[in-house]
C-alpha cells in the first residue's frame, strides 16, 4: 500500500492561471507600497522559494522563506522576491516573480484603469504581470491572495482576471483576510456589478460589451449575475445567451459547488494511529503510533541504509573530520527538499554527535524523488532525531541484533 498522502493525486491536478493588469498611470511609491506588503506577508501564506546556501562552508540548497534579492535577469539587474513553492510542506512548484522597480515608462502618466488596458489589449495603458500557469491547490490560492490585495490596494489601477475557478477565489481571500487587520472584498472579476461598472466604461459596442462581461467574470453564475444582464443588455440577447451557454454555465457553476464541497484529503473520518501518511513522520514525536504497515516500510530502509555503509564512499569519508565530512555530503546530491533551518540543524549534529555519518550517509544516497513516499521517509529521518532512533530501536528488535 501506498502512504503517500491521497492530496498528492487530488491537489496536483488543481491548476490556475490569471494575470495582474496594472495601469500606467502607477506612480513607482504606490508600486513599492504594494510589492513591500506582499513581500512581509508570503512567509505567512506559506511561500517559499529555493536558496543557494553557505553554512560554515557547508555549500547546497535549501528551501526558505522568500527575501528581497537583486538579480541578473538577461543582462538587466532587478531587485524582486519571488515563490516557489511551499515552506512547510518542502515543495517546489512554479516559479512567481515580485518585480520592485517597474520600468521606467511605467511610470508615465497616462488616460485609462488596469480594466481598460486589459479589454482593448492595449500594453500603452497597462502592463501585465503573473500570467503563467500554476497548480496546487495550497500554492494558487496563496498566490491568489496576493493578486487580490494588489488589486485592493491599488484600485482601479490593478485588475486580476484569468481562468480559475470560484471556490479558488473564496479560499484565496480566506487566506488573506485571517491575515490582515482589515480585510479585503472580492476582486472585480468575481463581482458581478463591479465588473459590469468596468465594462461600461469601454466604448464597445453591445454586443461586445456583452462577450467581454461573459468571458471575463470569474465569480459564480446566481441571481446576482442574470441581474446585472437584465439591467444592461436586451431579453434578447440573454435568451441567446441562456441556449448557447446554460450547459457551459452550469456546469462552471456545478464543478465550484462540488470542488469548495470536496474535502481536500479525502481521508477517512476516524483515524487509527498518530502517523498515517508519509509526510505526517515529519512531526513525529516520542509516543506517537504510527501505523504498522508504513512503519514496516520504513524499517525496510534500514536494510538498504546498512548496505549502504559497506561502500567505499563511507570509509572514505569516515577518515575525516566530521565538519568535512557534511561538506562532503552536502555536495553529492544537487538538492535535498529541506528548509534552511533543517540544513543547520544537521550540521548542528555533525559537530556535536559521533554517529552523524552512520546516520546521514546512507540518507544522502537517496534518490529525492518529490511527491514520492521514499522521498517524504528519507527527509524525516534525515531532520527528525526523534522519529530516526525511534525507528532505529524497533529495526535493532526486529532484527535482533545491536549492530546498525
Amino acid at each position: 500500500m501506498n502512504y503517500l498522502r491521497k492530496w498528492v493525486e487530488q491537489v496536483f491536478p488543481v491548476s490556475a492561471q490569471f494575470s495582474i493588469s496594472v495601469s500606467k498611470t502607477i506612480t513607482q511609491q504606490e508600486w513599492e507600497n504594494v510589492y513591500e506588503e506582499t513581500l512581509s506577508l508570503a512567509q505567512q501564506l506559506d511561500l517559499c522559494y529555493v536558496k543557494n546556501f553557505d553554512y560554515e562552508g557547508v555549500i547546497g540548497k535549501c528551501f526558505a522563506p522568500p527575501e528581497e534579492l537583486d538579480k541578473d535577469d538577461y543582462d538587466i539587474k532587478r531587485t524582486l522576491w519571488r515563490a516557489e513553492g511551499l515552506y512547510s510542506k518542502r515543495i517546489g512548484i512554479n516559479t512567481v516573480k515580485f518585480i520592485k522597480y517597474l520600468k521606467k515608462e511605467n511610470c508615465e502618466q497616462s488616460e485609462g484603469s488596469a480594466f481598460l488596458g486589459y479589454a482593448y489589449n492595449d500594453e500603452s495603458l497597462s502592463s501585465i504581470m503573473m500570467g503563467q500557469e500554476l497548480i496546487n491547490e495550497s500554492y494558487i490560492t496563496s498566490i491568489l491572495a496576493l493578486a487580490f490585495l494588489i488589486e485592493a490596494r491599488l484600485k482601479d489601477k490593478a485588475f486580476v482576471y484569468g481562468c480559475f475557478d470560484y471556490y479558488l477565489a473564496q479560499e484565496a481571500l480566506k487566506k488573506i483576510n485571517i491575515i490582515l487587520k482589515e480585510p479585503i472584498e472580492m476582486p472585480a472579476v468575481c463581482k458581478a456589478d463591479k465588473l459590469m461598472e468596468y465594462v461600461n466604461t469601454t466604448n464597445f459596442s453591445k454586443s461586445k460589451k456583452f462577450k467581454l462581461f461573459t468571458d471575463t467574470f470569474a465569480g459564480p453564475i446566481n441571481q446576482a449575475f442574470w441581474n446585472e444582464l437584465e439591467a444592461n443588455f436586451s431579453k434578447t440577447t440573454i435568451t441567446k445567451l441562456k441556449k448557447k451557454n446554460s450547459s457551459k454555465l452550469q456546469k462552471k457553476d456545478k464543478k465550484n459547488e462540488t470542488m469548495k464541497s470536496k474535502s481536500v484529503f479525502d481521508e477517512d473520518s476516524e483515524r487509527k494511529y498518530d502517523i498515517e501518511f508519509t509526510d505526517e513522520l515529519f512531526d513525529f514525536k516520542n509516543g506517537d503510533t504510527i501505523n504498522p504497515e508504513l512503519l514496516d516500510q520504513i524499517l525496510g530502509c534500514y536494510d538498504v541504509f546498512k548496505e549502504a555503509r559497506k561502500q567505499s564512499g563511507y570509509a572514505y569519508l569516515s577518515t575525516m573530520l566530521p565538519l568535512e565530512q557534511i561538506k562532503r555530503l552536502a555536495r553529492q546530491k544537487e538538492f535535498i527538499p529541506l528548509k534552511d533551518v533543517e540544513w543547520q540543524h544537521v550540521i548542528n549534529y555533525f559537530k556535536t554527535e559521533s554517529d552523524a555519518l552512520e546516520r546521514y550517509y546512507p540518507l544522502v544516497m537517496v534518490s529525492y524523488e518529490l511527491y514520492s513516499p521514499t522521498c517524504h521517509v528519507a527527509c524525516s529521518l534525515f531532520i527528525n532525531d526523534e522519529l530516526y532512533f525511534y525507528c532505529r530501536d524497533k529495526y535493532l528488535e526486529k532484527e535482533n541484533t545491536d549492530i546498525i
